[in-house]
């Protein structure tokens, strides 16, 4: 697995710890010829000897503070699989379908909600499968733009309606967001997807209710218009 943390970072550190031991050791040497140099002179060293303590404590002080932080930073950053556990507890009670592809642009999560809604038969049934298999062949084309917008952009899409294949051979229309997030260290694409084959259905036969509206509206108003033309003609 690549290393989230940058191994130049792990150089950094080594150099800070070096650099504050050579740094101070080299200011309480310094520091020393100063001090003598008084005391022959018939001036204490005293103030000098505990000015160079105080600012060689500063020294290593300020290294094992840039050391706690870089370590910090790097224990933070090499847990994945600990920010993956709250990422999974997180979707996996989400009532959308959400889909993580990986790095070979196949499926490495899926949540329960996704596996109802392609009906697969178990986790395992959709995992190692690539998203792309999923989708109708005649949208396949849409969803490709979108999977490349999202690596391009490195920011979340829009919401778009892609038909889909369910597992038992079904069709059902699916709204689909993508958005990048890192995934076991490595940078993969994120899909959150709802059913909307009921909604474009119920849709469909409002729009098609208010047609049938408009005819009978027309009809209407032409048979009023007949009757005055008869009757005007008597």
């Amino acid at each position: 697995m690549k290393p989230v943390f940058p191994q130049f970072l792990t150089w950094r550190i080594i150099a800070y710890t070096v650099g504050t031991f050579v740094a101070g050791g080299s200011g309480m040497a310094y520091a020393q010829t100063i001090a003598q140099g008084m005391q022959s002179n018939g001036t204490a060293g005293t103030a000098a000897s505990f000015l160079v303590g105080a600012v060689f404590a500063v020294v290593i002080a300020i290294g094992v503070q840039i050391f706690r932080l870089e370590y910090g930073s790097r224990k933070i950053r090499s847990s994945p699989h600990e920010s993956n556990a709250e990422y999974r507890e997180m979707l996996h009670l989400l009532p959308d379908a959400v889909l993580i592809c990986g790095e070979k642009r196949r499926v490495v999560y899926a949540n329960p909600a996704a596996i109802k809604l392609f009906k697969a038969v178990s986790y395992d049934e959709l995992v190692e499968c690539r998203p792309i298999d999923l989708v109708h062949p005649d949208d396949v084309k849409m969803a490709d733009d979108m999977r490349r917008q999202c690596i391009t952009t490195g920011k979340g899409t829009k919401y778009a309606v892609i038909r889909h294949k369910t597992r038992d051979g079904g069709e059902i229309s699916v709204e689909v967001a993508c958005s990048p997030i890192r995934w076991d260290g490595f940078l993969s694409n994120m899909m959150v997807m709802r059913d909307v084959s009921g909604r474009l259905l119920s849709e469909r036969q409002l729009q098609e209710a208010k047609n049938v509206i408009g005819i009978s509206s027309s009809l209407r108003r032409m048979g009023c218009m007949c009757r005055r033309m008869a009757r005007s003609s008597i």
